[in-house]
């Protein structure tokens, strides 16, 4: 059976953080009033972030709340909250895919219908 208790970290968190997927996916923030009003402050305060010195590409982080999930097998996740001040990201914040990168998955469909190949002609034979 599933111990939720074993898996929950030793500080206790400000937010729970869940991601769903079905019709719709997304990542659902789930805190006490008092966390979210917190958040509201911290979020409130952006407009008077400067560029950091030790990061002057990255925008600056305005909020940093720990945080539970939103998956089991990351305890290491991380929820940050940064205000853009240029007007474009940098390049080292671009969207990444979780998936294969399309050469490896290229190359494993073709050893696979290889595969497929060689197994129709070892029957057919």
């Amino acid at each position: 059976m599933y111990n939720l208790l074993e898996h929950m970290p030793a500080s206790t968190p400000e937010l729970i953080l869940r991601a769903y997927g079905g019709r719709e996916s997304g990542l659902m923030i789930i805190g006490s009033a008092e966390a979210l009003a917190k958040l509201g402050t911290q979020l409130q305060a952006a407009g008077s972030v400067q560029a950091g010195a030790l990061l002057p590409d990255w925008p600056p982080q305005v909020a940093g709340p720990k945080v539970s999930g939103p998956y089991l097998n990351d305890p290491g996740f991380q929820l940050s909250f940064h205000v853009l001040l240029a007007p474009q990201l940098p390049s080292s914040l671009r969207i990444r895919s979780r998936g294969l990168p399309w050469p490896i998955s290229l190359a494993v469909a073709v050893l696979a219908l290889i595969g497929a190949a060689t197994i129709v002609t070892w029957i057919v034979l």
